[in-house]
C-alpha cells in the first residue's frame, strides 16, 4: 500500500529531460571547477557539468566547438540545464 510519502517524494523529486535534441556551441569553460555554458543556435545560454558530457572529456572541450544537448530541468531557480552533450562532427557544422 501506498503511503503518501510515496505521493510527495514523486513530486519533489521528478527530474524532466526533454527528449528535443538541441544544438549550439560551448561558449565558455571553467577547467579548475569543471563546467560551462553553451548557446543555443536561438541565443539561448545553458549552463553544464562534465559530468553530463557523453564521449568526450571535458580537457578535449574547447570554446566555440559545436555540440547537441539536451535540457533537464532539477526544479530549482537556476533552470534547465544542458545534458548529454556530444561533441557535433566538422562535417555536420
Amino acid at each position: 500500500m501506498r503511503t503518501i510519502g510515496d505521493y510527495l517524494t514523486e513530486d519533489l523529486f521528478e527530474i524532466k529531460t526533454e527528449q528535443v535534441q538541441h544544438k549550439g556551441a560551448v561558449t565558455r569553460k571553467i577547467s579548475k571547477r569543471g563546467y560551462g555554458f553553451v548557446r543555443t543556435d536561438q541565443g539561448q545560454d545553458y549552463f553544464f557539468h562534465f559530468s553530463n558530457l557523453k564521449g568526450i572529456d571535458f580537457k578535449d572541450l574547447r570554446e566555440g566547438d559545436q555540440v547537441s544537448f539536451n535540457l533537464r530541468d532539477y526544479g530549482d531557480q537556476a533552470g534547465p540545464c544542458a545534458v548529454n552533450i556530444i561533441k557535433n562532427d566538422k562535417e555536420q557544422k
